[in-house]
């Protein structure tokens, strides 16, 4: 797959839009116990990365929080983005190439080019193609074309660019996303690659109670 480049300014849009993470439903105790709130791992990680912690320290802990899916990479991309953390791009890399952090939030965080490759959860050209007759003849049939026609009017209009991914589905499928992001469709394709495929969110057929 060719390495084609995302606009800067949709990473802007997409991120500026909401990083807070959201869940597809309220996280309960496991066990009996007379608290009322479940605190998630990444806000109990937050005060350490308020501080100058060394590289491989970071490293070590986020490692843990990804292997045994404590945190996911958009949990990273939440942490740092929230004001006052320090999160070394050194750790982030070093989680990133052993292919532990995905590569649609690390390019985020150390503000690289995003690329087709990294939202091919969410984008293949082919299928994109496909999905929508309505672009024979007034798009050209290329990789390049149709990812600029998916980046320029695809996600804002929801489109369905993927067979693991059908934003219209998804909404459907976990009414606390739906709730939160409402017609904003980029947000969508913005979560899923965050948090719903990591987290093995449904997003290619509607889920039945």
């Amino acid at each position: 797959m060719k390495r084609i480049k995302i606009a800067s300014a949709l990473v802007a849009m997409i991120v500026n839009l909401a990083m807070a993470p959201i869940l597809p439903a309220h996280a309960e105790a496991a066990y009996d116990t007379k608290y009322d709130k479940v605190v998630q791992t990444y806000e109990m990680m937050l005060p350490a990365m308020q501080k100058q912690t060394d590289s491989n320290l970071v490293y070590r802990q986020l490692h843990l929080g990804l292997l045994y899916h404590q945190i996911s990479s958009g949990d990273i991309l939440y942490m740092y983005s929230a004001p006052g953390t320090y999160v070394p791009v050194e750790a982030l890399t070093k989680l990133y190439t052993e292919g532990n952090l995905n590569g649609y939030c690390y390019k985020i965080v150390t503000g690289q080019p995003l690329t087709s490759v990294d939202l091919a959860p969410v984008f293949d050209a082919a299928y994109y193609y496909q999905q929508n007759p309505d672009l024979h003849g007034a798009v050209p049939n290329d990789e390049v074309s149709l990812f600029a026609h998916f980046l320029n009017n695809g996600l804002k209009e929801g489109r369905v660019a993927s067979k693991e991914f059908n934003p219209s589905i998804y909404k459907t499928n976990y009414p606390s996303i739906k709730e939160a992001y409402g017609d904003n469709w980029p947000m969508y394709y913005h979560h899923y690659l965050t948090y719903g495929k990591e987290g093995s969110f449904t997003a290619d057929k509607l889920l039945t109670n």
